[in-house]
């Protein structure tokens, strides 16, 4: 037999209506390789001078870096709504986190406006507001499984309703780690209004060069899944090339990881 919480059950609820067959997008996803040798070694280095409090994870920089180049690529934080995309007028992210036997959500407002610094004690905070049962989006979640399914239903059916939704408390745009769990790579599922997400992988040693001539590199696979009605690959594959270039670049990591 298998134990629920009452959390577990309702982020259920919510994972059922989330991905509704109905409003499931038909997507591609696209994969890129970054070596991240010169960022594991910089966090590493930066992390030598740091408290405990404030020490900066690959999950932080990546999702720090996502969110800046995201800035020059509005289109995939926008909203599809069956017919047009609508823009949004602020990036907002979405982290998936796991609690028990369930997964709650990070939610991070105009994370490309914020210093590296004060992302992560953003994402700290929340980070152990959910592990203590309160974070914002489950009270937000409560509140409204309290009221009567056809009231939800019925709020729901108003006209961007939904897309207001993502831009005041789930998120516009969402990346999951998924090199937590030790997974390689993988894709992400997307439903209508969102229109793309991404996640990576774990970081693995490989060899480069010729001949496998002991040279090595940290890579870390980077996999963004996209809505094909709203947004076409080649923005998508700017976007992830002009991500791995910030995220291979020591220069700009310096600067960003200050």
């Amino acid at each position: 037999m298998i134990s629920e919480t009452e959390a577990d059950r309702l982020f259920r609820r919510f994972q059922i209506q989330k991905f509704d067959a109905r409003r499931m997008a038909p997507s591609v996803s696209m994969t890129v390789e970054v070596d991240v040798t010169d960022l594991v070694q910089l966090r590493t280095l930066v992390n030598g001078r740091r408290s405990d409090k404030k020490h900066v994870t690959i999950s932080h920089i990546v999702n720090k870096a996502a969110c800046d180049v995201l800035t020059d690529f509005p289109l995939l934080f926008a909203s599809f709504d069956g017919k047009k995309v609508v823009p949004n007028p602020e990036l907002v992210l979405s982290v998936p986190v796991d609690i028990e036997n369930h997964v709650e959500y990070l939610v991070i407002h105009r994370p490309n406006g914020k210093s590296l610094d004060e992302f992560v004690e953003g994402s700290n905070a929340e980070l152990a507001r959910i592990q203590g049962g309160e974070g914002e989006f489950r009270r937000y979640l409560r509140s409204v499984m309290r009221m009567p399914l056809w009231i939800r239903r019925l709020v729901m059916r108003i006209p961007g309703q939904d897309i207001r939704f993502l831009r005041n408390r789930y998120g516009n745009f969402a990346v999951s780690n998924f090199g937590s769990f030790g997974i390689d790579r993988g894709t992400v599922a997307i439903s209508r209004p969102m229109i793309a997400s991404m996640c990576f992988g774990r970081i693995a040693r490989l060899s480069v060069g010729r001949d496998h001539d002991g040279n090595t590199a940290e890579i870390l696979p980077l996999s963004m899944t996209f809505d094909h009605r709203a947004v076409d690959g080649g923005y998508v594959g700017r976007y992830l090339s002009s991500l791995r270039q910030l995220l291979e670049s020591a220069d700009r990591l310096a600067s960003m990881l200050g």
